[in-house]
């Protein structure tokens, strides 16, 4: 076997496992929230550990990928309801901090809330950013035609 086949081999592995490493690490991180939530509910059925293993390994197999084909995107702009989901989000993120923070008192609220303004900053800036970065691209390729 050629070292050409070889590496479309691993390009052939990683295509096939990019869907299934997504829903791993799904299934992982509410695991993980089940867990934290309901003290040891999963974990007594699971291994957490050896599952992350598995994710991890899945997710190292499913980017050997390097060259990734160029897809034409759609540039849709940010919506409100984009806001508001991002808004409910960091919501849910705050509870779930308090919860977890709240028996110290008065300071689980600010750490919570802190916790949410957080949440909502940077997911907001990596929408904003990733629509820039595609308008960028697409501007960048047009004008040397």
């Amino acid at each position: 076997m050629t070292e050409s086949q070889k590496k479309n081999k691993f390009h052939e592995l990683g295509e096939l496992l990019k869907d299934p490493f997504a829903s791993l690490l799904t299934l992982y991180l509410i695991f993980i929230l089940i867990d934290t939530i309901w003290d040891g509910k999963v974990s007594k059925s699971i291994n957490l550990n050896y599952f992350l293993i598995f994710v991890i390994a899945t997710g190292i197999l499913s980017f050997i990928k390097k060259d990734y084909a160029k897809k034409e995107t759609i540039i849709e702009p940010i919506t409100k309801s984009d806001y508001f989901f991002i808004g409910a989000l960091s919501v849910i993120g705050s509870l779930i901090v308090w919860y977890k923070l709240r028996n110290i008192g008065t300071l689980s609220y600010i750490i919570s809330i802190l916790a949410g303004i957080l949440i909502f900053l940077l997911s907001v800036l990596v929408l904003e950013e990733e629509g820039e970065e595609k308008e960028g691209g697409e501007t960048a390729d047009d004008g040397g035609s």
